[in-house]
């Protein structure tokens, strides 16, 4: 009987716990869950602001565009983070001091000394045949 009893203890399960774990999981993979896709939108953000500026505006602030874009995509999350802290700023100052080549916001386009290519004269006559 002492070994039917022993027996009986030992295969019991304790299951009073089993609510609180079971809901710590899920916390977890929910916590997990948004770290994974925030990580994923900083990625994707951070390439494509890279890739929009010109290489002329790298050249501009003395940086590597293709560095840059490998520190991205090989570095993990801390690629885009750096990227938003180093070379960013210097690209915005520098699209915003007029360097991107775009007409200034006062002006239209054609800039100021032409642009256009001149028309033609005119007759001061009717045509006549």
């Amino acid at each position: 009987m002492e070994i039917l009893a022993l027996l009986e203890q030992t295969t019991r399960i304790d299951t009073s716990g089993a609510g609180a774990a079971v809901g710590l999981g899920i916390g977890l993979l929910i916590v997990y869950i948004v770290v994974i896709v925030a990580a994923l939108v900083l990625f994707i953000w951070g390439l494509i602001d890279c890739l929009r500026y010109p290489d002329q505006a790298w050249d501009a602030v003395g940086q590597q565009k293709i560095v840059w874009i490998l520190v991205i995509v090989l570095v993990g999350c801390l690629g885009p983070l750096l990227y938003f802290f180093i070379p960013r700023p210097k690209l915005k100052a520098w699209k915003e001091s007029g360097g991107g080549g775009y007409p200034p916001a006062g002006g239209g386009y054609p800039p100021a000394g032409g642009g256009y290519p001149p028309q033609p004269p005119y007759p001061q006559q009717p045509y006549q045949q």
